[in-house]
């Protein structure tokens, strides 16, 4: 949460194809992340878990639920 209550809505950038510096850029741009394609189902849940508050959120629930398809 910011101040004043204000809650921090976190950006994430996704690109296509990770040139050298697209990060940079991105979090320059004010981005509070950056993920690139392709990606994984575990570096994807790993870069939310890092982001999403806990309570609305539970990474492992996540993991467990794709092993059960």
């Amino acid at each position: 949460a910011m101040a004043g209550g204000v809650r921090n809505t976190p950006v994430v950038a996704m690109t296509a194809h990770a040139m050298r510096g697209d990060r940079e850029k991105c979090l320059e741009a004010g981005m509070n992340d950056y993920i690139s394609k392709p990606f994984t189902r575990s570096s994807l849940i790993d870069m939310l878990d890092g982001w999403l508050p806990k309570a609305a959120w539970n990474a492992e629930t996540f993991r467990k639920n794709k092993e059960e398809r």
